[in-house]
C-alpha cells in the first residue's frame, strides 16, 4: 500500500593490451597524452599525493566518461570543497573500486564452482565404490554352495573387503570435510565482495552504484504496480566550511552521523544512499508527494537537534543542518529526470536560506 499522505516516518576510457595478451598495443592518442599532461598538472595545482589513484580519478573526470564521477566533483567544486587527498581517495572508492571488486566476484563464483565440481567428483567415487562393494557381495553369495566349507576363507575375503570400504569412506569423508571447509570460506569472500561492490566505505549506507540499482528496480516496480514513487536528496549545508574550521577527520565522522540518522530515521523497505561527497539521497517506494515532503521534514528536524561535541577535548562543535528536495517519479519517465528535478529542488531549498525540504 502506498504511504498515506499524513505518514510520518519516525524513527570508455583508453583501453590497454595486457601483457601476453593478443591484442596490439596502441599508441596513446595525443587527446590522451594531453588528458595525462592535464591530469598531472592539475593535481600538482591541488598540491596532493600524485600516486596513480589520484590521477586515474582526475584522468577519468577531466576524460568525462563517467558521467557519475563528473557530476559529483561538479558538486564538490560548486560547495567549494577543496580536492584534496580526502576526497581524491573517497571519489576512488566511490567510482573506480567496482572493477576489482567485480573481478573479485567473478573470481570467487569461479572457486565456488571448481570446488562443488570437486565434490560431485568425490560422491562419485563413492558412489563406484559402493557398487563395486554391492558387485563383490553379490559374487561372494553366489559361491557359498560351490565352496562348502570353506566359509571361512570367504568371510576373510569379506572382511578384508569391508575393511578397504571402511577406509575409503574415512577418506571420502575427510576430503568433503575439507571441500565444505573451503565452500564456507568462499562464501565468506563472496558476501565481503557484495558488501564491497555495494556498500560505501565510509559510511556503510548503500553507494551510488547500488542506489542506481534499487533505483531502476524500483521505478520498475512502481510501473508495474501503479504505486507511486519519490526520490529525496540530503544535503549538509555548509559543509565546506565546517571541514576548513574542524578538519577532515571530523567531517567524516559527520557524514557518519549523517547517514546513520538517514538509516534511523527512514522506514525499512526505503532506501538511503550517499549520493556522493556531502550529498545522501534516499529511495521512497510506495510514497506519495505529501508523505515524502514529511519524512523529509523529519530527518531535517532530526539534525536540528544534534549537538556536535568533539571527542578531544570535549569542545562544543555547534549543529549542522541539511537541505532537502525531492521529486515524485512520473510513469515512463527517465531516471535521470526523477534525480534532475529532485536535483533541482535541492538548489530551491539552498538558494532560499538552507535547512529546508522544497520539492519539484
Amino acid at each position: 500500500m502506498p504511504r498515506p499522505a499524513a505518514f510520518s516516518s519516525a524513527g570508455d576510457h583508453p583501453h590497454h593490451a595486457c601483457p601476453g595478451s593478443s591484442v596490439p598495443y596502441l599508441e596513446p592518442s595525443s587527446e590522451a597524452i594531453r588528458l595525462a599532461h592535464s591530469a598531472v598538472a592539475a593535481l600538482e595545482g591541488f598540491g596532493v599525493s600524485p600516486n596513480p589513484d589520484h590521477f586515474a580519478v582526475w584522468y577519468e573526470y577531466l576524460a568525462g566518461l563517467r558521467p557519475d564521477l563528473v557530476r559529483a566533483v561538479e558538486i564538490l567544486r560548486s560547495n567549494g570543497r577543496p580536492i584534496d587527498d580526502a576526497v581524491l581517495d573517497d571519489l576512488h572508492r566511490a567510482f573506480l573500486t567496482t572493477a576489482r571488486v567485480e573481478h573479485t566476484l567473478r573470481e570467487t563464483g569461479w572457486r565456488m564452482g571448481e570446488t562443488l565440481r570437486h565434490i560431485s567428483e568425490i560422491v562419485q567415487t563413492a558412489e563406484r565404490e559402493v557398487a563395486g562393494f554391492g558387485r563383490t557381495l553379490e559374487t561372494a553369495a553366489g559361491t557359498i554352495p560351490a565352496r562348502g566349507t570353506d566359509l571361512a576363507g570367504l568371510i576373510r575375503e569379506l572382511l578384508g573387503e569391508v575393511g578397504r570400504m571402511v577406509a575409503s569412506n574415512e577418506q571420502v569423508s575427510t576430503r568433503l570435510a575439507e571441500s565444505g571447509n573451503r565452500v564456507a570460506a568462499l562464501e565468506k569472500a563472496l558476501e565481503v565482495a557484495r558488501r564491497e561492490a555495494t556498500t560505501d566505505a565510509l559510511t556503510g549506507l548503500a553507494n551510488r552504484r547500488h542506489f542506481d540499482i534499487r533505483l531502476h528496480a524500483a521505478a520498475g516496480a512502481a510501473m508495474n504496480s501503479g504505486e507511486p514513487l519519490s526520490l529525496l536528496i540530503v544535503d549538509i549545508d555548509h559543509f565546506k566550511q565546517f571541514n576548513d574550521s574542524w578538519g577532515h577527520q571530523t567531517g567524516d565522522a559527520v557524514l557518519r552521523l549523517v547517514a546513520a540518522t538517514l538509516h534511523r530515521t527512514v522506514r525499512g523497505g526505503d532506501c538511503p544512499a550517499r549520493f556522493g561527497g556531502e550529498e545522501f539521497a534516499v529511495i521512497l517506494p510506495a510514497t506519495v508527494p505529501e508523505a515524502a515532503m514529511a519524512v523529509g521534514e523529519n530527518i531535517r528536524h532530526a539534525f536540528e537537534k544534534a549537538e556536535l561535541v568533539a571527542r578531544e577535548g570535549r569542545r562544543r562543535i555547534g549543529g549542522i543542518t541539511v537541505s532537502v528536495g525531492g521529486a515524485t517519479y512520473v510513469p515512463g519517465e527517465k531516471l535521470a529526470g526523477l534525480v534532475a528535478r529532485a536535483d533541482a529542488a535541492l538548489y530551491q531549498a539552498k538558494q532560499g536560506g538552507r535547512n529546508r525540504v522544497r520539492f519539484g
